[in-house]
């Protein structure tokens, strides 16, 4: 009778081991600032497909707020400083950008601008799968604001 009490131990150890090694790692989240990194740096996380799914700002600045998922929209940021703007389907345009680095006031650290035809952006942060893209105003730092999500 001693075999089937350890083969239900075995059987139950070895349904406990696949349960943990099936299980999702929960705390996958990424918390970083980036815009007074080096442009190679933000790079190596800006690389992708980012669907915009909110917008502040416009005319109105911080008081205008939209989304913008109905319009499936994608920026595709692509080795060699390549980007390709995405909307309803339809790439509008494949290009190149570029960066600028200015100093905001009496600030201690450089900021890096992407520029493209799209606007220009200072590469704020990434939290979560998500990307903080802002238009480098001076004096109104809401202005307008893009959030994208990282796209599997």
């Amino acid at each position: 009778m001693r075999a089937p009490k350890s083969s239900l131990k075995k059987l139950i150890l070895l349904l406990s081991l696949s349960l943990f090694l099936s299980c999702k790692k929960e705390n996958d989240s990424i918390d970083i600032q980036l815009f007074d990194k080096s442009t190679q740096f933000i790079e190596s996380y800006i690389q992708g497909k980012w669907r915009v799914h909110f917008m502040t700002g416009g005319i109105l600045g911080g008081n205008h707020r939209s989304s913008r998922e109905q319009l499936n929209e994608y920026y595709t940021i692509l080795p060699g400083q390549r980007i390709i703007y995405t909307l309803r389907n339809n790439a509008i345009s494949d290009t190149i950008y570029s960066w600028t680095t200015y100093r905001a006031g009496a600030s201690d650290y450089l900021h890096n601008i992407l520029n493209s035809p799209y606007g220009i952006f200072e590469v704020e942060k990434i939290y979560n799968d998500t990307l903080s893209l802002a238009e480098p105003f001076i004096g109104n730092p809401d202005f307008s604001r893009l959030l994208l999500t990282k796209e599997n």
